[in-house]
């Protein structure tokens, strides 16, 4: 019978598509889930099996349940089993469930199912749980108070203070994609803030969008290990594109240093190697191995201190294929990296071959350098030093005027279209990105350095909109190589009426660029 039912069930996918389900779905679900739960239930008040017992038994049948009704009713009833058995992080998990699958939840349904669970909850015994409760508190009531503006709005439709004031209730009931719609049509500042901050809203309205753990701000320390885990397997399953990819990197950002300060960070026995010098550590390779052992999986947090030392510096290459290692914090006494002195000597990039590493942090503390977005800038975001490798795209931050060689080492892009404002890009500086095809300059650049596509296979074109940028070397055996070890197709793009191709204020149309290095590729002139 049981067996029948499910499949029942699993037919309900049928009556629903990406909408709540309607009271009339609901109630042809509950009364399956009655039937399919009734053995569960009617121990539970036998005293048989226990509240936590009932819940799990019913968040076992909602995985097999396609239905969205199906699956609300299952997961609204573990919510209720799990509260009463004082299983508050499963209640949690229950409510975090119905908000992944089942598109448009009403917040005042959530925020009632959240007031009963939660009554008689503890932030210190349910952490998450109340989390939850006063996050979904909060949207119910943006929710309630967009219905009043709604109202006024029909009145005055014009009126940009009530426009304005609509986008942000809209961002706090969680609806994120209208809400942007809505503020890029503000334009002005406003809208300029939309598209400026890669495609999202104001600051302050991003702390609702978040589905999977809308209270993670709110919540103390013990939940976000929770809510960092729960972002880094999104992105691990490429689940997230546009804003949600973008807010999970900044929430990242924001929680690992936590994780790094408290007893929710992995416990890993890491071996550091370092030498030290002036009495700070300098973290640096050991052989052929990386600084650090075992090779890091996942998050890698490197502690501020060492056997008593600063750690003030990290060597070249130091972590160089640690291809396994997701993230990584950086120490809050760090004041010096392996880059490049004015675009020459020795490869700078710390991180080469970690194709894997999404996000790159450091201590809040620290006073030479900040992450923005999983990228690692010199402090005043003038400079960009290293980028995460899974991006596929290039977004710096506004300031950025430098990027320092090897920044995009490894970099995953097909296509790297670099933003105006970026004069000077050091040596190596898109080495060894396999699947790099096209890269299209600013009419702000000056300066390139050599081997700037050192271990591309696959370039194809190169994109120039103004003059000719400056290549210089380090001697007149690395004169201009630019295009040295790179693919032997590039073909480089130049608009008509520009100048400096055939050498400094030339007006002359050569057929190759560079002209003096050894190197150098044939130039096409377009429009």
């Amino acid at each position: 019978m049981k067996r029948i039912m499910l499949v029942v069930v699993l037919a309900l996918g049928t009556l629903v598509a990406t909408a709540m389900p309607s009271k009339e779905e609901l109630a042809k679900a509950q009364s399956i889930v009655n039937e399919l739960m009734k053995d569960h239930i009617t121990a539970n008040k036998k005293g048989k099996e226990s509240h936590e017992a009932v819940g799990d038994a019913a968040m076992s049948l909602a995985k097999d349940a396609d239905g969205e009704a199906a699956k609300f009713a299952l997961f609204r009833g573990a919510v209720t089993y799990y509260a009463r058995g004082k299983a508050y992080d499963k209640a949690a998990d229950a409510v975090e469930a119905i908000m992944a699958e089942i598109s448009d939840v009403p917040p005042q349904t959530l925020n009632g199912i959240l007031q009963k669970a939660a009554a008689n909850a503890t932030e210190k015994k349910a952490p998450r749980l109340v989390a939850l409760k006063k996050a979904i508190a909060k949207r119910a009531k943006a929710a309630a108070s967009l219905t009043e503006l709604d109202a006024k709005l029909k009145n005055s439709p014009s009126d940009p203070s009530l426009k304005r004031m609509h986008a942000e209730l809209v961002a706090a009931t969680g609806d994120w994609e209208a809400a942007l719609k809505e503020f890029i049509a503000l334009g002005g500042a406003v809208g300029k803030i939309a598209e400026d901050e890669a495609n999202g809203i104001a600051a302050s309205a991003a702390d609702f969008w978040w589905n999977y753990t809308p209270a993670a701000l709110e919540a103390k320390d013990a939940i976000k290990e929770h809510a960092s885990a729960l972002y880094r397997k999104a992105m691990d399953y490429g689940e997230l594109t546009g804003l949600k990819k973008n807010l999970a990197e900044k929430r990242i950002a924001e929680f690992t240093p936590v994780l790094a300060s408290t007893d929710a960070a992995p416990k890993v026995e890491y071996k550091f190697n370092y030498k030290v010098e002036d009495g700070n550590a300098v973290l640096c390779r050991d052989g052929n191995d990386p600084c650090v052992s075992p090779k890091p999986v996942g998050a890698l947090v490197v502690p501020d201190e060492i056997d008593g030392h600063k750690i003030t510096r990290i060597d070249s290459v130091a972590f160089s294929d640690c291809d396994q290692m997701t993230s990584i914090v950086l120490p809050a006494y760090l004041e010096k990296l392996p880059t490049w002195i004015s675009g020459w000597g020795v490869p700078g990039n710390m991180f080469a071959g970690c194709r894997a590493l999404k996000h790159i942090g450091i201590s809040k503390k620290n006073q030479k350098f900040t992450s923005v977005n999983g990228a690692l800038y010199s402090k005043d975001k003038k400079s960009l030093i290293a980028y995460p490798k899974d991006r596929k795209e290039i977004k710096l931050c506004r300031e950025t005027t430098s990027i320092d060689g090897d920044a995009f080492n490894s970099c995953a892009f097909e296509v790297a279209k670099l933003p105006e404002g970026i004069k000077w890009m050091g040596c190596f500086v898109f080495s060894c990105c396999r699947n790099l095809e096209v890269v299209e300059y600013p009419k702000s650049i000056e300066c390139i350095c050599h081997r700037a596509f050192a271990g591309c296979p696959k370039m194809k074109k190169v994109i120039f909109t103004a003059d000719a940028p400056d290549t210089p070397a380090r001697g007149t055996s690395w004169r201009e190589n630019i295009f040295c070890e790179s693919s032997g197709d590039i073909v480089v793009e130049v608009k008509k009426g520009t100048k400096g191709w055939n050498g400094k204020d030339s007006t002359d149309l050569p057929e190759r660029w560079p002209l003096f290095g050894s190197d150098s590729r044939p130039i096409r002139y377009i429009q």
